[in-house]
């Protein structure tokens, strides 16, 4: 597996506005594939981010992306009602957010037809934008308020989504107060509704209240509570309570070296953008991150999620899957702009825990390496090339 991800970017900064230009497309080659093609597959992304101080307590800001390409060499949902191909990315597709590095798919097989393998090669477009306006009310308290978009859509030629195109539009409310120096406590209203061409559009709303604390310079945790409903057209409104929290460390140790641990787990809505459903999520992840010698580091991710009711899905159990995935990655850094990383990451795909007789469906192990380069343009300007 190689990919390759180089970056492009302009800056404009003034003593009240920024804005920055970039585009970044993603060169990804694997192979064994369920295409049975030996070529790299290219995505388009472009960015757009600015921020503007309206005033000493009114900030504004605006991001935006949009992109056009071969996402991953099978579409997850060629192979429909086959308990071998998994359903969806196991990070899910968010709104703004750069397509996904790894791949889900299987090796090619005596079983798949000529016709499968010339259709597998998933193609999307897609576009998200957001708003942010905040307010600091006082030196204790602010406000804010987003306004968002996403869309994803089949591009000519490749794939099958199989709920169409989708629009998933939205907004947030969050009212936010520093209790004492280390405690911090907000409450945050969030509405989506979703635009699905082949399936029923649906409504889903949150209120959240968190709290905050932090126990040292490098150390803090959040916890997160609240309730959900969701309403998918046709069927009745249904509720359910989320809660999360979130703990991590990070610093640097005498010698210099950096560290940085992450724990998150709980129960909170996931919104899959590509496919268009709202889902009652459990989950947990961990991450940790240490500098082994000056030149020397490494990364590791596990995570978990699985759904707790079918949520918005229509009748296709294939889009109600749970899924882990893990990453043990090893860094090397080579003068002062380069780095070599390599390392193995894995998959496991499982029915939902609603299914009559839950099973695992299958795991993936991918070994892969690559090179970081960055090199900084002017005082403001950084580019980067990621294979």
């Amino acid at each position: 597996m190689t990919q390759v991800g180089p970056a492009a970017g302009l800056r404009f900064r003034t003593e009240r506005t920024t804005v920055i230009v970039r585009y970044f497309p993603r060169l990804y080659l694997r192979y064994p594939n369920l295409a049975d093609a030996a070529r790299p597959l290219l995505f388009h992304w472009v960015g757009l981010s600015a921020t503007h101080r309206l005033s000493p307590r009114i900030s504004w800001s605006l991001s935006s992306t949009a992109g056009q390409g071969e996402l991953d060499y099978s579409s997850p949902f060629v192979m429909a009602g086959s308990a071998a191909t998994p359903a969806q990315n196991p990070q899910g597709i968010t709104a703004g957010a750069p397509p996904p590095t790894q791949s889900t798919q299987t090796s090619p097989t005596a079983a798949t037809s000529a016709a499968q393998k010339q259709s597998s090669v998933l193609r999307i477009r897609t576009l998200a934008a957001a708003t942010t306006m905040g307010w600091q009310e006082s030196q204790r308290a602010n406000i804010s308020l987003e306004l968002f978009t996403s869309g994803t859509a089949a591009a000519p030629g490749g794939g099958i989504l199989p709920n169409g195109t989708v629009w998933i539009v939205g907004s947030s409310l969050t009212q936010e107060f520093l209790v004492a120096p280390q405690d911090g406590t907000g409450l945050t209203l969030s509405y989506q509704h979703g635009y699905v061409e082949s399936a029923p559009q649906f409504d889903n709303a949150s209120a959240t209240w968190n709290w905050s604390h932090q126990f040292s310079a490098i150390t803090q945790a959040g916890v997160y509570a609240g309730f959900g409903v969701m309403r998918s057209y046709g069927q009745p409104l249904t509720a359910w309570p989320v809660a999360w929290i979130n703990w991590q460390t990070s610093g640097i140790t005498e010698r210099g070296f950096r560290r940085s641990l992450m724990v998150s787990s709980g129960v909170r809505t996931f919104v899959n953008t590509l496919i268009g459903t709202a889902t009652p999520t459990a989950f947990v992840l961990g991450a940790v991150s240490y500098d082994l010698t000056p030149r020397w580091w490494f990364d590791a991710l596990l995570g978990y999620q699985m759904p707790l009711s079918k949520g918005t899905t229509v009748a296709n159990a294939q889009l109600m899957m749970s899924m882990g995935n893990w990453q043990l990655a090893f860094h090397r850094r080579i003068g002062k702009n380069v780095a070599v990383d390599f390392g193995l990451r894995g998959y496991l795909f499982a029915d939902s825990p609603m299914a009559s007789n839950p099973q695992i469906l299958g795991t993936q192990t991918l070994a892969f390496v690559g090179f970081t380069w960055s090199e900084s343009t002017g005082k403001d300007d950084t580019g980067a090339w990621v294979l």
